[in-house]
């Protein structure tokens, strides 16, 4: 027996009961003991596994107060293994009332351990030990024994672990009721002994049903559509929430003061502690800051002008006695403001359904009082947390112009001294990571930058600098120069970008050791240093050794752009002669737009050249189109449009070579509106709630400037139009309208293209408005997660098709994937610029800023994502391939891309003889081209086949 229950604990009781002081006998005894307990701590002394360090406190408070649903670390310890293949079983522990606790209020008790990707216990990264927890633990001094499934290996580098608190519903626990937590000598036992020194902090969990859980901001709706609404709400606690347990009510207020309960629907559980959660309606909200829950109805909106909403934790529809935060704003009754005793203005400010919200103030700093301003992004209280509550909504809200929707994924931020948040901030910065991390291999000789975040703000003086510092440096072999020519920092970086980046000027060594550092210089807001190991003394540094690949290993992306599509298409002919807009689409949404010009794209028949004008390239459409203007055209004339080798992307590739197309026009202007010639799904039917594509198809060119949201909208009939986005493909004479979220079960919906927006490329409008409607299913049929259909690879990009539509939120979050390339796991980080986007039209994320080596097999595998009707993927779903060289794949990845050599070799006619002849292709450019058809195509005796053997 060893550790909790060792030999050494039972002789040590057994010496505690005898007198080793009046008889011989018992001198003797107690010698015989002494001598044994030497020779078993020495062979302990030599355990393979030992304790980094005394255990510490893993939040940081002196005293803490926590709710129903609450998750908080109580203690974090760290062991190492030193020598051989000893393993952990068991860790115990105790917990004391320091208050009454009745049995129950604490629900679980459990062991984790640290992943290492984010500093401190991370509820969504950290690893829970497998059975290793209690759900009935008690608060008496029993000792709670948390024991593996399966013996756990620490591993060379070491391994920290949590001891975790879960509480229960808040109907279940009492105000005031508080316990601790203790750990005695050998807490933890291993297969060499115990190991562990005895921790009592002397610290106070104190329970309270209304928690830390405040309402932050809020949007009644937007010009257009009164359901683009959001709740935001902030967890000012040190301890992360489980909403569902809390359990989590919300109760709308009409503008009369009555109210009415709103039930959720989950997409993700945890608002963590300091950090935000995202609520909303499921088919009117438009933001790209993705919601953690929705309102589970098919009404358009919930939030009314004069209104307001509280979150209790009861459903009652009065919810007093159980509501944790509430808000009133206009004329809204008194007693709904937080402020029955004043006469003034008792309520926040008034908010209308234009796209502004009212935002909870930060406690400033250092005990400043925040306004609109310093709210906003890029304010001085912006990153300072929304915790302030003095029970005066009045005097809490302040109105915005520009709504700051955050989520469960946005950062973090600390509120200060002052404002009821809390006490003065005492914990410690730390890196939260770095790209390149510790220890990677192959990486990139040309990367721009080393990407750094902190664990929270930061003193922007003490980590930013315009020149090489002694703060923050990268040094080959860890000696010599500083690499790192400045410092940036934004404490509100994009999605894919890391906060802090030490940038390089020059490029690295193939095949060499670098060593990059953030020393503790670097201080946060209140003043705190860095340290990145709690568990040794002092304040240390961060490091990350590295090693770069080889030469040929480089980051940039060197796919040369294409020209893949025209407008008129090559071969058109009788195309009109009053063109008002012409296009041309790129295979790359990276192009240089200095490049695109009228030296480098040109116009010219037998008569001489047209002049172009008017170049605009874009990608909203969800494709990559440059529309020009061309001047007049002649009748019954061949021109040529060449898009030349001086088109350039950002990176200066330029095209491999001209693209040409050659078209006729007819001997007259077009005068005639566009018409639509197909519709999808086919209208007037019963469509399931998870379509999430209108197609419509034109029998003309359509200027691709005025399809937009605003000229075509999806709409409930006799209600608000619907959030989405909408795309035209010119090639395909297609246009698409995409919801952003569910369809509202049981209604009718409506599609509208506006008559007096959209107009072909000869400038005439489509005339009289087109509407289709469909009826959406009573309720919602889909009830099977999706899985991940096929992948695509090149050197530069990899894309992930679903089997159906997927939460955008999940599929652009790069820790629901993982990616093996030629079996060697590949770190997917945002601090590297790795970016995710998600093309819902095709149900296609798509993975860029990756350098993948092209031959080698790959895996890439989803976990984690559900469907829009929030169905989530069982398990993992994968799928293997062999990565594309980009020079075959001409950097095209997703549904659509090919792979090798089409035709195989191809011979100019006039070589000996005819040579190889391709074959011609086919190749259905529209939606409503079935497959099932049987089409004849006759070519004349003298047509040209076009150089690359394909005729479209």
């Amino acid at each position: 027996m060893t550790g909790l229950f060792s030999p050494a604990v039972l002789f040590v009781n057994f010496m505690n009961s005898i007198s080793c002081r009046r008889k011989n006998c018992a001198r003797i005894v107690c010698a015989m003991l002494t001598a044994l307990l030497f020779l078993f701590f020495a062979s302990s002394a030599h355990a393979a596994i030992t304790e980094a360090g005394p255990p510490i406190d893993a939040f940081f408070a002196q005293n803490i107060t926590i709710g129903g649903g609450a998750i908080l670390p109580l203690v974090k310890f760290r062991l190492n293994q030193t020598t051989g293949s000893d393993t952990l079983s068991k860790i115990g522990v105790q917990l004391f009332a320091s208050t009454t606790v009745v049995q129950g209020e604490i629900a679980r008790i459990s062991l984790w351990q640290e992943s290492g990707a984010t500093p401190d216990f991370q509820l969504n990264q950290d690893t829970p030990i497998p059975n290793a927890a209690s759900t009935s633990p008690m608060v008496d001094g029993t000792l709670i024994v948390l024991q593996s499934v399966t013996p756990v290996s620490i591993g060379s580098a070491g391994a920290e672990f949590y001891i975790v608190a879960s509480t229960t519903a808040v109907a279940s626990i009492t105000n005031g009721h508080a316990f601790d937590v203790r750990m005695q000598n050998n807490y933890a036992s291993t297969t060499n002994g115990g190991v562990g020194t005895a921790f009592a902090p002397g610290k106070k969990v104190t329970l309270n049903k209304s928690g830390t859980l405040k309402i932050s901001e809020v949007r009644a709706g937007a010009t257009g559509n009164t359901g683009d609404e959001f709740i935001e709400l902030y967890n000012s606690g040190e301890a992360d929430i489980d909403l569902p347990t809390l359990p989590l009510n919300l109760h709308t207020f009409y503008a009369s003061g009555s109210s009415s309960p709103v039930a959720l629907t989950y997409y993700k559980r945890v608002i963590p502690s300091r950090g935000y959660f995202l609520l909303g309606s499921q088919i009117g909200y438009s933001g790209t800051t993705q919601l953690d829950a929705v309102f589970a109805t098919s009404s358009l909106g919930i939030l009314v002008p004069h209104g307001g909403f509280s979150i209790a934790t009861t459903s009652a529809l009065t919810a007093t006695s159980s509501e944790m935060d509430m808000i009133g704003w206009g004329n809204q009754p008194a007693n709904n403001c937080e402020n029955a005793d004043t006469t003034d203005v008792v309520c926040a400010p008034a908010l209308a359904q234009d796209g502004t919200s009212l935002e909870r103030l930060s406690q400033g700093y250092p005990n400043a009082t925040s306004t609109n301003g310093s709210m906003a992004a890029g304010g001085f209280d912006a990153t300072k947390g929304n915790g302030i509550d003095n029970n005066d909504n009045s005097a809490e809200f302040v109105a915005q112009s520009t709504a700051n929707p955050q989520n469960s994924a946005s950062p973090k931020e600390f509120p200060f001294s002052g404002g009821g948040g809390g006490g003065g901030d005492l914990t410690s910065l730390r890196v939260g990571g770095s790209f390149p991390p510790d220890s990677a291999q192959s990486i990139p000789v040309d990367i721009q930058y080393v990407g750094f975040d902190f664990s929270k703000p930061v003193a922007t003086t003490t980590v930013i600098s315009a020149s090489a510092t002694t703060t923050v440096t990268l040094k080959a072999g860890g000696t010599g120069a500083n690499l790192c020519t400045s410092v940036t920092h934004n404490p509100s970086p994009g999605n894919f970008e890391p906060s802090s980046k030490c940038m390089l000027s020059a490029q690295l060594s193939a095949s060499a050791s670098y060593t990059f550092t953030v020393t503790s210089d670097v201080q946060d807001l209140s003043g705190n240093q860095l340290d990145q190991n709690s568990f040794t003394a002092g304040n240390q540094n961060y490091t990350a050794t590295f090693t770069t690949g080889g030469a040929s290993q480089t980051a940039t992306n060197i796919t040369p752009p294409q020209a893949i599509g025209s407008s008129p298409f090559p071969g058109s002919l009788n195309v009109p002669t009053g063109l008002a807009r012409m296009s041309a689409e790129f295979n790359q949404a990276n192009m240089n737009t200095a490049t695109l010009n009228n030296t480098n794209i040109t116009l010219s028949s037998s008569a001489g050249a047209v002049t172009l004008s008017g170049f605009s390239f874009g990608t909203s459409t969800g494709k990559n189109i440059l529309t020009f203007v061309p001047a007049s055209l002649a009748v019954n004339t061949a021109y040529t449009l060449t898009v030349g080798t001086g088109v350039k992307n950002l990176n200066n590739v330029g095209l491999p070579g001209p693209y040409i197309a050659i078209f006729t026009t007819g001997g007259a202007a077009d005068a005639s509106a566009p018409t639509i010639v197909g519709v999808l799904p086919a209208p007037n039917t019963t469509i399931s709630a998870n379509t999430n594509d209108f197609i419509f198809t034109f029998d003309d060119d359509i200027d691709v400037t005025t399809a937009t949201s605003g000229a075509v909208t999806l709409g409930i009939v006799g209600g608000g139009t619907l959030p989405g986005s909408v795309r035209y493909d010119p090639v395909a004479k297609e246009g698409h309208f995409i919801p952003n979220n569910l369809l509202p079960v049981g209604q009718t919906i409506r599609l509208t293209l506006v008559g007096a927006s959209l107009k072909n490329v000869s400038g005439v409008l489509l005339g009289t408005n087109v509407i289709r409607d469909w009826t959406v299913e009573a309720s919602n049929s889909d009830n099977t997660g999706p899985t991940v259909l096929f992948a695509n690879a090149d050197d530069f990009s990899l894309a992930i098709t679903f089997d159906e539509a997927v939460n955008s939120n999940d599929a652009t979050t790069l820790a629901n994937y993982t990616l093996s390339v030629g079996g060697a796991a590949q770190a997917l980080s945002a601090l590297a610029g790795h970016a995710l986007t998600y093309d819902a039209a095709a149900r296609t994320a798509r993975l860029s800023g990756v350098r993948i080596t092209a031959g080698a097999s790959y895996t890439v595998s989803a976990q984690n994502i559900k469907d829009i009707s929030g169905n989530l993927m069982s398990g993992t779903s994968s799928f293997t391939g062999t990565v594309e060289s980009f020079s075959s794949s001409g950097g095209f990845t997703g549904p659509g891309s090919f792979s090798g050599s089409t035709f195989g070799e191809i011979k100019d006619f006039s070589a000996s003889g005819i040579g190889f002849m391709p074959p011609v292709t086919v190749r259905p450019q529209n939606t409503f081209i079935s497959a099932s058809t049987t089409y004849q195509i006759e070519l004349p005796i003298a047509t040209r086949i076009p150089a690359d053997g394909t005729i479209v």
